[in-house]
């Protein structure tokens, strides 16, 4: 089968660092609280996602958030946030004592109410995002960037559930979010850990086949005329979103040693977009 001309790629610099350049200052102004989406699915073998990032992606009209990495406390403090869990109705999980005689507690990414929550620079990481057409008009050609400055970027990989892409994405319809109701979540992972990603002072490119058909999935009507995405990055994989409480934050992650924490989130600027007689164009 000939392969077609567009074609995924990655791509490490090894030069020197030289930090994106994005400035919030320029951004259009975009009002409310958007849900944020997934491009891709998820593969079951972690190392299948470097096939499964070659195929035509499309978005997916499922709020999802990131996770956290749990905190951890002495077995009182453990207690107190138990005995607060039965109060507000909710279930502790379940937890184990760490071998330094610790409990990790849940620590939820807090859910940014504007896209001005999230930093364009975190860490010294960035994140870029581009937009181009190509010979096919439903498939654009999305080019994401991420560079690390100050320490090595990580991701998390899980047995089972790993996410195609470690991205989410938002929507703004003429200038105000795009936003889905929370929904119920069910996932069946495993063994997860950390990877490195990006090495100190270094950059990592996808390129990414999307079926901008998928789009109108997540519109809430067809006549829609003028569109802002943005994109968005965590080391911990997403999960469903299920309200302000966030996703479920899961298990602690081995390598904690290798990891320099605190966690990274970082948002590219905004690619807007206008529709012409039925087609996507990017301003």
């Amino acid at each position: 089968m000939k392969k077609s001309p567009v074609f995924l790629f990655l791509v490490i610099f090894a030069g020197g660092f030289c930090p994106l350049s994005q400035t919030s200052s320029a951004e259009p102004k975009l009002q409310g609280q958007p849900s944020w989406s997934p491009l891709g699915g998820e593969v079951y073998w972690e190392k299948d996602r470097f096939e499964a990032e070659k195929q035509v992606l499309s978005f997916i009209a499922e709020p999802r958030w990131f996770q956290g990495f749990p905190k951890h406390v002495d077995k009182e403090e453990f207690e107190t946030f138990m005995e607060a869990e039965k109060k507000r109705g909710a279930g502790g999980g379940s937890v184990q004592m760490t071998e330094d005689g610790k409990y990790p507690i849940p620590v939820v990414v807090p859910y940014p109410k504007t896209i001005e929550d999230l930093p364009l620079i975190d860490q010294g990481a960035s994140l870029q995002l581009t937009v181009q057409t190509t010979e096919v008009p439903s498939i654009f050609l999305l080019k994401l960037t991420l560079a690390a400055e100050k320490r090595t970027v990580w991701r998390e990989l899980e047995h089972r559930w790993t996410n195609t892409l470690p991205f989410l994405f938002a929507f703004f319809v003429d200038g105000k979010a795009l936003k889905r109701e929370p929904q119920g979540f069910f996932k069946e992972g495993g063994a997860n850990y950390l990877e490195p990603l990006v090495e100190k002072g270094k950059r990592r490119s996808w390129e990414l086949r999307v079926d901008f058909s998928s789009i109108d999935s997540i519109l809430p009507h067809p006549k829609v005329k003028t569109l802002h995405l943005v994109a968005c990055f965590s080391e911990r994989q997403h999960d469903g979103f299920a309200g302000p409480d966030g996703p479920d934050p899961g298990r602690d992650i081995p390598q904690k040693e290798q990891y320099k924490g605190p966690q990274i989130l970082v948002r590219s600027g905004v690619v807007r977009l206008e529709r012409l007689d039925g087609k996507w164009k990017v301003e």
